[in-house]
């Protein structure tokens, strides 16, 4: 069968971390525990559990049912051909049977769903699941790795940005590659803003220089300096590779 330490070695492998260097077992466990969570609730396992019912009261306990999802159907008494199925109520851990009688100690039947079990010794999870949950155990441990990696690229930061100034300068990036000799027009002020004709590439170059000195030296204002650096080279590299067979590098002469 089946035990927690299987699933735990095929995830490594799937993660490409045999060697347990980006994840440790009690991370791993983690991930697989919220990933049998979440595959549980949608796939549960289905349980027809007996409960002894006590004489003269129609509440019955349902603390021994561990991950019990719902309360599907309720037969008492049990084993009666056709079964004998009576409303309920459920609250908490506790089931009321509503019979026209008191019961009188027989068996009570209880048809629920409840989450899957995982551990050293084997689980519930049917064989075909199981790389099902694998799958969401890596994402899991990948979403991790992933905010880990994002944290430390933010050097010297201690606050996410968000913006859209990454991609406007995976256009300029673009817009180097493609037509550095173009003659844009930059708002020179002296008292009154001018516009002055300049090559791209003049604006370009004093633009990148500058977000350059300021991701290096440091800066107070909440600008992401660094994606403005790759957003740039980004640009440029997808320009190259992206571009049509008509449309020459470095033009706009």
């Amino acid at each position: 069968m089946t035990t927690l330490g299987d699933i735990r070695t095929a995830l490594r492998l799937d993660l490409g971390d045999p060697g347990a260097l980006h994840w440790d077992d009690d991370a791993l466990d983690r991930h697989i525990a919220r990933a049998l969570s979440e595959l549980g609730t949608a796939i549960p396992r289905e349980l027809a559990v007996s409960l002894a019912t006590t004489p003269g009261s129609r509440e019955l306990s349902l603390a021994s049912i561990d991950g019990l999802i719902e309360v599907e159907a309720v037969e008492y008494p049990a084993g009666l051909i056709p079964p004998a199925f009576v409303r309920f109520a459920t609250w908490n851990e506790s089931l009321t049977l509503h019979t026209a009688g008191a019961p009188d100690g027989s068996d009570a039947l209880v048809f629920c769903t409840a989450l899957h079990t995982l551990d050293g010794t084997g689980t519930t999870l049917p064989p075909h699941l199981e790389h099902v949950l694998a799958t969401g155990a890596a994402a899991y441990a990948g979403l991790e790795m992933a905010a880990r990696t994002g944290g430390q690229l933010n050097l010297n930061g201690n606050a996410p940005l968000i913006g859209a100034s990454g991609a406007v300068a995976g256009v300029l990036g673009a817009y180097l590659v493609l037509y550095p000799h173009a003659r844009v027009f930059v708002l020179f002020r002296i008292v009154i803003p001018i516009p002055l004709p300049v090559p791209a590439l003049w604006m370009l170059a004093v633009w990148i220089a500058t977000q350059v000195f300021y991701a290096l030296v440091g800066s107070d204002e909440p600008v992401a300096w660094w994606a403005h650096i790759g957003g740039v080279i980004a640009g440029a590299i997808l320009a190259v590779l992206m571009k049509r067979r008509d449309v020459p590098l470095f033009g706009g002469r």
